[in-house]
């Protein structure tokens, strides 16, 4: 088989692929992803706020140990109530 011959049989083999009927694809599926947030609240707060409670109809207690203050937020976190822990609580007295 010369080179000519050979070239033009690879050049019909790949013609007939390429124009050979195309087969379905039965498999498709529509798929559809959707992004849920199911167990995290977005508090407006600087801060490194603890869950302390929570109630199932609508509200949501933390406590932000540095600036020591009671937030209370609804279920979307909206901040609802703030109250500070310092003025109730004694000092803790020092060693001088």
């Amino acid at each position: 088989m010369t080179k000519l011959q050979y070239l033009l049989s690879l050049f019909l083999f790949f013609n007939l692929l390429a124009c050979s009927e195309k087969r379905a694809n039965t498999e498709s599926a529509d798929l559809q992803f959707d992004l849920e947030r199911i167990d995290s609240l977005d508090l407006d707060i600087l801060g490194a706020p603890v869950l302390a409670s929570t109630n199932e109809s609508k509200n949501v207690v933390f406590y932000d140990f540095p600036s020591q203050e009671i937030l209370i937020t609804d279920k979307a976190g909206e901040i609802q109530h703030r109250f500070s822990k310092q003025g109730d609580t004694r000092p803790i007295p020092t060693d001088s």
